[in-house]
């Protein structure tokens, strides 16, 4: 009797002829996009948040694990934005988006965003939208932070990724950042 296996089956083969095909045992690696969203599955990240900053968080529930492979971030505003503003905010953000990991009751700070210089760096593989005057040639951008080595978030610790507004971005037409991560089962 011989036994072949490829990608999620096994094939045993007898010397009389038969053959079967039976299943094997895999761990479920799922790929998602989601969106940090605040209280009430809120998206869009144009809010005030000079009194009271604002999360938009992703969390995985308990029980679940999840590998976060990279942060996408969009804003588009059409007013003037030379590099020192916070899209059309002249002069920038006082307090910024603070972008935060938390991983087993540990804040880390991975940056604050407080102008357009700080988006541009921080998010590279960026598209720029043609149309208005962002950054005076284009209306949009989007950009992405890839991570060398993919962070784990434990549902069952409470970790999360976070962006918290932490001033007034009502002025903004849109802000949103997303994950793009692969939920691990059983737990990561």
């Amino acid at each position: 009797m011989a036994l072949v296996s490829f990608n999620s089956a096994s094939i045993t083969v007898d010397i009389t002829g038969g053959v079967s095909l039976s299943p094997i045992p895999s761990i479920a690696i799922t790929p998602y996009i989601k969106y940090l969203e605040a209280t009430g599955a809120v998206k869009d990240q144009n809010v005030n948040g000079s009194v009271t900053p604002v999360n938009f968080d992703f969390a995985p529930a308990t029980g679940q694990g999840y590998y976060i492979e990279q942060l996408t971030f969009s804003i588009d505003d059409g007013g003037t934005s030379p590099p020192n503003a916070y899209g059309g905010i002249a002069g920038g953000l006082t307090n910024g988006v603070q972008i935060i990991l938390h991983v087993s009751g540990v804040d880390y700070e991975i940056i604050n965003l407080k102008n357009n210089s700080d988006i541009l760096v921080t998010f590279s593989e960026s598209i720029q939208v043609a149309g208005g005057s962002f950054l005076n040639f284009s209306k949009g951008f989007a950009g992405k932070i890839s991570f060398a080595t993919n962070i784990t978030l434990n549902g069952t610790n409470g970790d999360y990724i976070r962006m918290r507004v932490r001033d007034n971005l009502t002025s903004i037409d849109f802000q949103r950042a997303a994950v793009q991560v692969f939920q691990v089962l059983p737990e990561a």
